[in-house]
């Protein structure tokens, strides 16, 4: 049984069914190199993960990114996200990229110190996300999960350092737990408000859902990892 959403608005993206999130589905899709062929002539460009991390009082992690030269044209919010490695043959876990998401944008050394949890079932959709910049009507597979951690991980999360040396560029100037109705406001990257109508669209938000804890483990692998670009 298939779970239903809405669909975000202009040409939708087909992807493998193995994907699709599922009625009692407990754990993320591995995604195969087989399965960035079909990806490629699907028409994606991208494979990665955005991240809905929640403190205990429902309030949503936004990051305030700094314009640059591709993806980002000026200063703006949104929630974080990152294109997926591979490392030979291998591609990392949707959780070992959300790991290292929070190590490079959060300057987390040790994202494993994070006292994580997810919904113990269907803890993630999965939505059409522009890569934004100067890559229009180019988008990515992004695995969506939502993430809940305590009070000492919110405060972990939002303590970014402010940088004095011209060498270290911060992918992420700041970042705060803030209402999920106050981020419409915002101004925020592309395809921010169609992911919250959809992971709202989805319960997964919903008070109360059973969860269950991971480990924010950062990947290991012989080889260096290299993004995903289709």
């Amino acid at each position: 049984m298939e779970i239903k959403l809405d669909k975000p608005k202009g040409v939708l993206l087909q992807y493998p069914d193995k994907f699709k999130p599922s009625v009692g589905v407990t754990e993320f899709p591995q995604i195969t190199v087989e399965d960035l062929k079909q990806l490629k002539e699907q028409g994606w460009s991208r494979v990665g993960i955005v991240a809905i991390i929640m403190d205990s009082y429902g309030n949503i992690l936004i990051s305030e990114n700094p314009p640059d030269d591709d993806k980002v044209p000026r200063r703006q919010y949104g929630f974080s996200s990152e294109t997926s490695h591979i490392y030979g043959d291998t591609i990392e876990s949707p959780l070992e990229t959300l790991a290292r998401c929070i190590s490079e944008e959060l300057d987390i050394d040790d994202p494993s110190e994070i006292n994580a949890h997810i919904p113990a079932t269907n803890p993630y959709i999965i939505v059409q996300w522009p890569v934004g910049g100067k890559h229009e009507n180019e988008f990515a597979l992004a695995i969506c999960p939502v993430v809940i951690v305590d009070d000492d991980s919110a405060k972990l999360l939002t303590k970014i350092p402010d940088y004095s040396s011209p060498l270290k560029k911060n992918e992420v100037t700041a970042a705060d737990f803030i209402e999920p109705y106050r981020i419409p406001r915002l101004d925020c990257r592309d395809g921010i408000d169609e992911t919250l109508r959809q992971i709202r669209s989805s319960g997964l938000l919903d008070p109360g859902i059973p969860l269950k804890s991971v480990s924010l483990t950062l990947p290991q692998y012989n080889e260096p990892g290299k993004d995903i670009i289709l």
